[in-house]
């Protein structure tokens, strides 16, 4: 076997280890995400149980008031997205109210009248779409909803137990010195 065709063998074996490593990667996201995200949780909160306990509060109370300043964190992030989620939802009815103020101008106007859209293919349009939502469609909806939302939160209890088993093992490494 010459040096070329070698060199192409060792390049493909290369590229099937690659691909077979990313492969595994993304098959265990979901061990590897909530991990990751423990890990830097640990190393952005790790010095706070230290300067807590220069404060005199005991290792152990430093260790739950850490997670407790950590939870509290992910509930105000939780609570921010809620309540921009909600404004975003109460804004579309404004759209609808100035489309048709838009539309009442128009058809005044007489522009839609004279145009290929008249008012009837804007009715049917609009019937066209309220046909579209059934009543599987909104339970489907429904049902992808409530499957996000359990497993965003069986996430971040991995995350939490994750975090939690980490600090103190981080805290008894630093003890141990």
């Amino acid at each position: 076997m010459n040096t070329k065709s070698s060199s192409i063998i060792w390049l493909l074996l290369g590229l099937a280890a690659v691909f077979v490593v990313i492969w595994g990667i993304r098959a265990m996201a979901f061990i590897l995400a909530p991990l990751a995200m423990a890990m830097v949780i640990t190393i952005a909160m790790i010095p706070l149980p230290g300067w807590l306990r220069q404060r005199k509060v005991p290792g152990g109370l430093s260790v739950i008031l850490t997670i407790l300043v950590v939870i509290a964190v992910m509930i105000g992030v939780v609570l921010i997205v809620v309540f921009s989620v909600g404004k975003l939802a109460a804004t579309p009815p404004t759209y609808t109210a100035n489309a048709a103020q838009q539309q009442a101008a128009a058809l005044s106007s007489g522009s839609l009248a004279t145009g290929s859209t008249t008012t009837s293919s804007v009715d049917q349009a609009v019937s066209a779409l309220q046909g579209m939502v059934s009543p599987q469609l909104l339970n489907q909806i429904a049902v992808a909803i409530v499957g996000f939302t359990a497993k965003a939160v069986a996430q971040v209890v991995i995350v939490m137990f994750i975090f939690a088993f980490m600090l103190t093992g981080a805290l008894s490494l630093e003890r141990s010195k």
